[in-house]
């Protein structure tokens, strides 16, 4: 009754000025909050709350008066907060958090960009803020824990101030300035984390959601200001910088939000910006810097976190039993380990793969192999670190797959054919139908990486036990295999350029070497497998040189291939026969003997 008295006072016959009015009005609701907590009669409070708002509702007129409305809201709301600071009435909150807001969207009917601007977004930020702290206020001054009623009304008032202050200011400048408000609301609620850690206070639901609401308020942030692939590297660097975070608090609520940043990351480089890196009609530089802000800043961010979440396991470890289970932590940073060295291996040969086209082709299946060959040994190292039967399996089935990349795949980089010296087709006479030297030392390159690292890995692997034994073995026959291979289809491709006449006749001189170093090496190093392949290869090539090589080759160059051939196998012979004592098998009676 008195605030309507005051309001017909100064708009119906002008008595007092309308700021007299307002003040008045507001110290008689004030007033009546005073009275409530002196009597602890939440009844006054709610009857005086209501008043107080609904005067000016009811008593409005056209004429425009935001400044003294929103100041006198402002008044309202601070007597209901300092209420709450000292009566938990959830009601009287609620009341004044309705109304509040429901005359702030009436008072926008006649609301002007251009002049109203600046006082609206004010008074809608400080009522914000207002509302943000009374569900926790008395919580926080008294240490009791927050209910869900108390954080479902913080959830309330962001929106309620978050949807029309992005709209107000996108309607009045772009959406890019609409960051601000969401990376001020982000600071506002880091702010509070920091105050409550420091103040230790024990209530995990409240300190949940004012970490959700930092990681909703951010994630926005980011498209709001970036797109594209920096928007996925955003994603990533907050991500890596939660995680350091929860480490250091020891927090898991805020490790969780890291991983679903990094959720957010991956899913939109997998769905979009992939994609969007195999456009280069920007040029090549352009689009590497785009690969690299999206793939390689995952990457890096990845590994980073691998790091962290290992130095955290090894302090998880020296904390427990060890009747325990192993620290999350480790299993964590193994993920995130394997998972960026996978976006490395696939963002390097994605980056050769352009860098080769835009500068020089010839390069582009060595560079590719490369890759293929700097992750075998990577893993090799993490092997020697970590000898585990799952990085021993990785490393079998990256070297069968890069095996198949350069029997299979590769030798059509250069392109084959078939065609023998008498014109007809042969597999046997499959040769590259590249001979420049370019092409040569390209494919010298390639194949010799991808040998010269099976050879060394098998060195590495080479130890007592009997599944990492079985793996160096296989890795020698794939660099022995590979160097047959590649040797042949050289020396095809050579004598079929030079000496076509002599171009099968080479190839069973060349097959009857390595006959012969299969059966010394075998002899050497008591291998009966490999002697077993040397002789095994001579057969082929006997048969090779009389049902093949007699009808492709010319009369001066049969001579000399059979000459050499000839020798060749005679040498096998003298050695095989000289040091057979050195590999018969002792009777079964003298082992026992001895």
């Amino acid at each position: 009754m008195c605030n309507l008295c005051l309001d017909w006072s100064s708009k119906m016959y002008s008595l007092i000025p309308d700021p007299t009015a307002y003040a008045l009005m507001a110290l008689i609701t004030v007033s009546a909050g005073l009275l409530a907590l002196r009597l602890e009669a939440m009844l006054v409070a709610i009857f005086g709350v209501i008043g107080g708002y609904i005067t000016p509702l009811v008593l409005s007129t056209t004429t425009k008066q935001l400044p003294f409305l929103y100041i006198y809201i402002l008044l309202l709301g601070a007597g209901t907060l300092y209420i709450a600071k000292h009566k938990d009435w959830k009601l009287l909150n609620f009341l004044a958090f309705v109304f509040s807001y429901t005359l702030f969207f009436i008072s926008l009917a006649n609301y002007d960009a251009a002049t109203d601007f600046p006082i609206v977004i004010t008074f809608l930020t400080i009522n914000f803020a207002l509302f943000a702290l009374m569900p926790i206020f008395h919580h926080i001054i008294h240490r009791e824990k927050s209910t869900l009623l108390a954080l479902i009304s913080m959830l309330a008032n962001l929106a309620a101030y978050l949807i029309p202050a992005c709209t107000l200011i996108t309607k009045r400048f772009s959406h890019e300035w609409a960051a601000i408000v969401t990376l001020v609301l982000a600071t506002f609620y880091i702010v509070q984390i920091r105050v409550f850690m420091k103040r230790t206070v024990n209530d995990r639901n409240l300190f949940i959601i004012l970490c959700s609401f930092t990681a909703f308020l951010i994630s926005i942030s980011v498209p709001l200001l970036l797109s594209g692939a920096q928007l996925t590297a955003a994603w990533a660097l907050i991500a890596l910088t939660l995680l350091w975070m929860s480490l250091k608090m020891n927090n898991p609520t805020i490790r969780n939000i890291a991983y679903l940043f990094y959720s957010l990351a991956f899913i939109r480089f997998m769905s979009y910006d992939f994609w969007q890196n195999l456009n280069i009609s920007d040029g090549y530089l352009n689009n590497f810097l785009s690969r690299f802000t999206s793939m390689g800043v995952i990457s890096i961010s990845m590994f980073a976190a691998s790091k962290l979440l290992s130095a955290y396991s090894e302090k998880e470890e020296s904390n427990l039993e060890a009747s325990e289970l192993e620290p999350q932590g480790s299993t964590h940073g193994q993920l995130f380990y394997w998972v960026s060295a996978l976006f490395l291996f696939v963002f390097f040969q994605i980056e050769f793969h352009f860098l080769s086209n835009a500068y020089y082709i010839a390069m582009h299946t060595p560079l590719i192999t490369a890759v293929w060959v700097a992750a075998i040994i990577a893993i090799i190292y993490k092997f020697q670190t970590k000898e585990t039967s799952n990085v021993l399996n990785l490393i079998f089935a990256l070297s069968v797959i890069a095996l198949i990349k350069v029997l299979i795949l590769d030798p059509f980089t250069w392109e084959l054919s078939m065609k023998s010296p008498d014109g007809g087709l042969s597999i046997i006479a499959l040769a590259f139908q590249d001979f420049s030297l370019e092409s040569l030392t390209m494919r010298f390159i390639n194949y010799a990486m991808i040998i010269a690292v099976f050879a060394w890995a098998a060195k590495q692997l080479k130890t007592k036990k009997l599944d990492m034994l079985d793996c160096s073995q296989m890795l020698n026959v794939f660099a022995v295999l590979l160097l047959f291979l590649y040797t042949t289809l050289e020396m095809n491709t050579i004598m079929a350029n030079k000496i076509p006449g002599m171009q099968a006749g080479a190839v069973s001189i060349l097959w009857s070497i390595f006959a012969l170093s299969a059966i010394i090496i075998g002899i050497k190093k008591d291998i009966k497998g490999l002697r077993y392949a040397g002789l095994s290869l001579f057969l082929i090539t006997s048969l090779k040189v009389f049902f093949s090589d007699l009808s492709t080759l010319s009369q001066v160059y049969r001579i000399v291939a059979f000459l050499i051939f000839g020798l060749i196998m005679l040498s096998g012979s003298f050695i095989y026969i000289k040091f057979q004592d050195r590999f018969k098998q002792i009777p079964e009676g003298e082992l026992h003997h001895e």
